[in-house]
């Protein structure tokens, strides 16, 4: 019997971890969105500082997470989108860590962005 396909999401303060159940390597990324004084209308989201930007020297950050909990949604969605690409959900369900002790309406945004964004086929969270 074949197993439905789930992605795994460590979605850490600092560092973000995925990875497909039927694939051996996870995917590590930074969980922020950096921007550079050199290259001010550029955005670097996750990895890509890694690959695309040339100068590091004037780099900041901003993260989507205070004192363990999600609270810029707009951040956390770009750092989402890059990380989920190419992944799809009608057919591959979610599985996203969160802070032990979640707030209600931290869960219930991140319900209606994966249900009504993503178009997730499921969904579930482990604290």
């Amino acid at each position: 019997m074949a197993t439905k396909p789930i992605f795994v999401v460590d979605n850490g303060a600092y560092m973000s971890k995925s990875k497909m159940n039927t694939a051996e390597k996870q995917r590590i990324i930074p969980n922020c969105v950096m921007k550079s004084k050199f290259y001010p209308r550029r955005t670097f989201i996750a990895d890509q500082i890694d690959n695309e930007c040339p100068n590091k020297t004037s780099l900041y950050y901003q993260l989507p997470f205070q004192k363990g909990y999600l609270v810029d949604w707009n951040i956390q969605k770009q750092v989402w989108d890059h990380l989920f690409g190419k992944i799809p959900f009608k057919s591959t369900g979610l599985l996203m860590t969160e802070p032990y002790m979640n707030l209600n309406f931290i869960r219930e945004t991140m319900d209606q962005i994966f249900f009504e964004e993503y178009e997730v086929a499921s969904f579930a969270r482990y604290d």
